[in-house]
């Protein structure tokens, strides 16, 4: 595990409450869960976060759910409050229930308080990893550095998932050489298809960018025709994740695909899996889905994960005491 720079993310650092206007809306309840895990990261260590730190916290940076709601009663309104952060303990709950031992908080369930375990394992370190990329917002010095992190990570857990593939890598983390028309014609080449000409001319050539695919694996035949599964995968960390879905289908219009079309997928740190499907989930069509939980299943081998740098940046947030939450 290397020894890492973090370019002054920890000097002066403060959490960046949730925006309910505008990425956090009161509904999306996986997010204010997030959140309320990240805190509980930075909060002080051993003690409890409780539900009244934590509505303390919204009422003073959030918009106020009195804003909107009809009632103006005091305690009306702190029955609002209450039920709502009742309802994003009970989405804690749940993934505690669902991860076991992998879970890397503490949970008082009968008074809604959270704390991080004092031992962690491999596994609780790969869960806060992806809980600190799904919070860019709050680490945007090392934005980057996680960014990269979170494509090796995904890669990882998908490399176990579809055995025996080849991957390549086109993201922050590619081999591949040259601009985004080369790199584009070096896949054709290594799938045995043809390219688009007509269509990638009208890429820059200046572009180096992977245009919507991070990682690509695929399953060939000794026969070496180009008929096979092809999985095209976008990794994103961001709020702004949904905006993306459809990126990768950009590879069906430079690429001619033989017989087969490829399959979609993507990558995100964000925990959507709940007993009725995924979570905000209309935007996400018919792709493969790999999220948080089933991003975890599938990291089994937790010495590759010694290697990489975001250990690091757990361990900084874990041993960090000087910040205002």
């Amino acid at each position: 595990m290397m020894e890492m720079n973090f370019n002054g993310q920890f000097d002066n650092f403060s959490l960046k409450s949730p925006n309910t206007k505008t990425t956090h809306k009161w509904n999306l309840d996986y997010l204010h869960a997030d959140f309320i895990e990240l805190k509980a990261l930075f909060w002080a260590k051993g003690s409890w976060l409780t539900i009244t730190d934590v509505i303390g916290h919204y009422k003073d940076y959030s918009e106020r759910l009195e804003n909107i709601t009809d009632s103006s009663d005091v305690s009306d309104l702190n029955d609002k409050w209450n039920t709502k952060f009742i309802e994003y303990f009970d989405t804690i709950k749940s993934r505690k229930n669902d991860l076991k031992d992998i879970y890397p908080f503490e949970l008082d369930a009968t008074s809604n308080y959270i704390k991080l375990k004092e031992e962690l394992t491999n596994k609780n370190i790969l869960y806060l990893s992806l809980l600190i990329c799904s919070n860019l917002n709050n680490f945007k010095e090392i934005k980057d550095l996680l960014t990269k992190e979170f494509e090796k990570i995904s890669k990882l857990a998908i490399e176990e998932y579809l055995k025996d593939f080849v991957f390549l890598e086109l993201g922050e983390n590619s081999t591949l050489r040259g601009n985004t028309r080369s790199k584009i014609e070096k896949i054709s080449s290594v799938l045995n298809i043809s390219y688009r000409e007509n269509e990638i001319k009208n890429i820059s050539s200046q572009a180096s960018k992977e245009k919507g695919v991070d990682i690509l694996a695929y399953k060939s035949f000794e026969d070496k025709i180009a008929s096979m599964i092809i999985v095209l995968i976008q990794c994103a960390c961001g709020k702004d994740w949904k905006s993306k879905t459809a990126e990768t289908k950009r590879y069906e219009t430079y690429l001619d695909f033989y017989k087969l079309k490829p399959i979609h997928s993507m990558s995100i740190p964000y925990y959507l899996s709940s007993e009725n499907g995924f979570k905000d989930s209309e935007e996400l069509g018919n792709k493969l889905v790999f999220e948080r939980k089933r991003l975890l299943e599938f990291l089994k081998d937790e010495d590759s994960f010694d290697e990489l740098s975001i250990k690091n940046v757990v361990n900084k947030c874990i041993e960090y005491e000087n910040i205002e939450v």
